[in-house]
């Protein structure tokens, strides 16, 4: 029987560079900080960590709920990952045992370092077994995604999003599979399925059933199957949330207020209506927001105010930051233009529907609603596998002379962000 962990001889090397390059930029990361948390800490007190770290309008959250764990996630958005992370605390606390420091940093960048791998792993899969792409096209576009600048920076930065990411493909390419050879996704592993994905991320279970649905079409609505693979996981979601809040969340905010500590955010103070409310952004102007910062920042860095952070008290960065440069905005008409063909090319393949429904699902979130508009590009992980997904079918189609154009487009643009993204991070962590 072959083994589950066992990576195809074509994807190793692919995946060597990778490992190595995200090791560098941890550790760079790692030692970046390093004096300012790990030797200090050992109560892991959240306006400490929120003191030194503004990166791009991540949470350190990850780092204290390590050093000392408790329901820094929002109990309803996040209902399983502060219990995720649980057994790292266990093995923080034995580590600063046999060290006197905090070793949180370490912990995270290892982590950080073995999602990015698994992440390439099922990018590479689908690619290479769902698109049936040529394994040099593969490598190209699994190359040209992890040149992304919020892509990279997923993969550092102590948040969820490197969780959901891995998870999300791995969606896709099982569900892809089971259309390929026209199978159903089971009761069961669609319920497992979406525990795990909106575990991390509530809303990116949605795209569990979407995929549910094309893979199975009619029969999603079988009376059976929504029991056990919709509402069996969505109740118990709603009650490890709720026994979370009142056991955790509520008793903490309690004892912060009483502690009269005024610098910490109270979390889970409000009701699920009230955060609701707060989630939807009417007045962030949408126009600018796909321009400069969806398709923007997310894929290429802006020059000024680098890594900046909206809620910097200090050193504020802006909502919209301009290019200095007019090639920036070429290079993002380029590849916008790009996905939008692509698109096209393949609006008939079911594959491409689903990729693109999951998609609209952060539309809705984001754009529609406002949620988290202000500094979208930090939410990329959650859909910007669509480009390379959309360029596959650019490359699938038969005319050979627009095969060789696009593929050296997409070559020069990879190496272009590898470059410019690259350079830029290693510049700021130096």
């Amino acid at each position: 029987m072959k083994r589950i962990w066992c990576i195809p001889r074509e994807e190793r090397w692919p995946m060597v560079i990778v490992f190595l390059y995200f090791s560098l930029l941890n550790g760079l990361f790692v030692v970046k900080f390093f004096d300012k948390i790990s030797p200090k800490l050992h109560g892991g007190l959240w306006y400490y960590f929120i003191r030194y770290f503004h990166i791009s309008g991540y949470d350190p959250k990850a780092y204290s709920m390590i050093t000392r764990w408790s329901t820094e996630y929002d109990v309803y958005r996040h209902p399983l990952f502060n219990f995720f992370l649980y057994p790292f605390y266990w093995l923080d606390q034995g580590l600063m045992r046999l060290t006197g420091v905090n070793c949180v940093q370490w912990i995270w960048a290892v982590c950080q370092v073995i999602l990015a791998c698994v992440a390439y792993h099922y990018l590479y899969k689908m690619l290479r077994e769902v698109l049936k792409l040529s394994q040099t096209d593969t490598i190209l576009l699994t190359g040209l995604f992890f040149s992304m600048a919020y892509i990279q920076l997923a993969f550092v930065v102590p948040d969820h999003f490197s969780w959901s990411l891995p998870l999300l493909l791995m969606v896709l390419e099982k569900g892809g599979k089971r259309m390929l050879a026209g199978e159903p996704l089971k009761k069961a592993e669609t319920g497992l399925l979406f525990l795990l994905v909106a575990g991390i991320t509530l809303t990116n279970g949605v795209k569990v059933w979407l995929t549910a649905l094309f893979a199975n079409g009619r029969s999603f609505f079988r009376p059976t199957f929504l029991m056990t693979a919709v509402v069996l996981p969505v109740f118990i979601l709603a009650a490890v949330s709720r026994y979370a809040d009142v056991t955790f969340a509520q008793p903490r905010a309690l004892d912060l207020l009483k502690s009269k500590k005024k610098t910490l955010v109270v979390p889970h103070a409000e009701s699920p209506k009230d955060h609701v409310k707060k989630w939807i952004d009417t007045e962030t102007p949408r126009v600018p927001s796909l321009v400069e910062n969806m398709f923007g920042e997310s894929v290429q860095f802006h020059q000024e105010y680098s890594l900046g952070d909206i809620s910097n008290p200090k050193h504020p960065r802006p909502v919209f930051v301009s290019y200095s440069h007019l090639w920036n905005y070429a290079v993002e008409a380029g590849y916008v233009f790009l996905f939008l063909f692509g698109l096209y090319c393949g609006r008939r393949e079911r594959f491409m529907q689903l990729v693109l429904a999951c998609f609209c699902v952060e539309l809705l979130v984001h754009v529609v609603l406002g949620f988290g508009l202000k500094d979208v590009y930090i939410m990329s992980a959650h859909w910007l596998f669509i480009l390379p997904i959309a360029y596959s079918y650019i490359l699938k189609r038969h005319e050979v002379w627009l095969q060789k154009g696009v593929r050296g487009i997409l070559l020069l643009l990879t190496v272009g962000l590898w470059l410019y993204n690259g350079s830029r991070l290693v510049n700021e962590w130096m």
